[in-house]
């Protein structure tokens, strides 16, 4: 999860509660889970191309997907046609954690 061993700042960012995944986790849902694309070859439209394969795979099963976004991939996961339901700070220089859904219903994307 990150590239430090403090188990502190691990145990205090996964136990950050969003009220809005309460009500999208009672039904099916796809979530996008750690993509990341390393800092050489970004903006080549290599993270682009592993979020729309995640969003065609919900779109064929109709399912929403979520994901938590930093502030860094925000823009490209609105660009995906991804909303912002709820953000939170974090800890200072780490920055915002964001969770954003897509919903295929929307047609974008």
């Amino acid at each position: 999860m990150f590239e430090h061993t403090d188990r502190t700042v691990e145990q205090e960012f996964s136990s950050i509660e969003f009220a809005c995944l309460d009500e999208i986790e009672k039904k099916p849902h796809w979530d996008l889970i750690t993509v990341a694309v390393v800092k050489s070859h970004q903006r080549r439209g290599i993270g682009a191309a592993i979020v729309s394969e995640g969003q065609k795979v919900a779109r064929e099963e109709g399912l929403p997907v979520t994901v938590h976004s930093g502030p860094d991939a925000f823009k490209l996961y609105s660009k995906l046609g991804f909303e912002e339901m709820e953000r939170k700070a974090v800890f200072e220089g780490i920055g915002d954690d964001i969770v954003m859904v897509w919903d295929p219903s929307h047609g974008q994307g």
